[in-house]
Formats: structure tokens, C-alpha cells, sequence
């Protein structure tokens, strides 16, 4: 990978790990933090966005269903996801990381799954140093 796009995705990083811990910081309820959240994602994709929409290819109707079912399952997600980091009784660092790592899982799991796409010996060292990772934030838990 690139040096722009290690850049990107440190950048994309920090937004999807600011916003629960902003939420908590505001003091916000996790519904209203979950929902606010989201229903303002829409904005910059659609505005940054409009060009690519308007001109580019459109989903099949398959296509804008499966989108659709992921959106849905990915909403269940951050209303969890509100409600965790909002809840003081857990420490909201350790499960935002934690959650980072679990990505870092999952991912190559569903490419391979969904898309056939194997990992090299390189890459499954990534997977284990990231379960390894939540092994240790979450010690005293287990």
C-alpha cells in the first residue's frame, strides 16, 4: 500500500473512531448519538458523491437489495454500537479498539467468504496480531 493511501486510511480511521467517543464526550444518550450520527453520514456521501451517482453505473435491482440488507444489518450495528460506547460501566477506549480489531477480523473472513480472496501468510499474521490485540485490552475480562 502507498504511502497516500496508508494516509487515507489513518484519516478515515479517525473519523469512524472520533464519533462514539465524541458522542460520549457530548454526553449524548446512544440513541441520539447512533441516530444523529448516522442520519448526518448521508449528507457528505451524497454531496461528495452526487457526480459519481448521477453519471456513474447504478445497482441492478439484486444489487440495490443486497446494498440495502447491509445497510440494515450495518444500522443494527451502530445502535449497538451507540450503546456501548455510551455505557460507563464499560471502559469506552478499550471497546472502541476492541471493536477496530474485531474489523481487522472479520474483514478478510467475509472477502474470503463472499469474494473467494485468500490471505498470504503476511496477512493472516495481521489477523492473529489483531486477535492477540483484543486478547490483551480485554485480559482482566476474561
Amino acid at each position: 500500500m502507498s504511502m497516500l493511501h496508508l494516509l487515507w486510511a489513518a484519516g478515515i480511521a479517525l473519523a469512524f473512531a472520533s464519533w462514539p467517543l465524541v458522542g460520549a464526550y457530548a454526553g449524548a444518550a446512544a440513541v441520539w448519538l447512533g441516530v444523529v450520527t448516522a442520519s448526518f453520514t448521508v449528507l457528505p456521501q451524497v454531496i461528495l458523491g452526487a457526480d459519481a451517482m448521477m453519471h456513474g453505473p447504478t445497482p441492478s435491482a439484486r444489487g440495490f437489495f443486497i446494498l440495502a440488507v447491509a445497510g440494515i444489518f450495518n444500522g443494527i450495528g451502530v445502535y449497538y454500537y451507540s450503546i456501548k460506547v455510551t455505557d460507563t460501566t464499560i471502559n469506552t477506549t478499550v471497546f472502541v479498539v476492541t471493536m477496530l480489531m474485531m474489523l481487522m477480523v472479520w474483514t478478510p473472513i467475509l472477502n474470503w467468504v463472499m469474494n473467494g480472496v485468500t490471505l498470504n501468510l503476511r496477512q493472516l499474521l495481521g489477523v492473529a496480531i489483531a486477535l492477540l490485540a483484543v486478547y490483551v485490552l480485554n485480559g482482566k475480562a476474561a
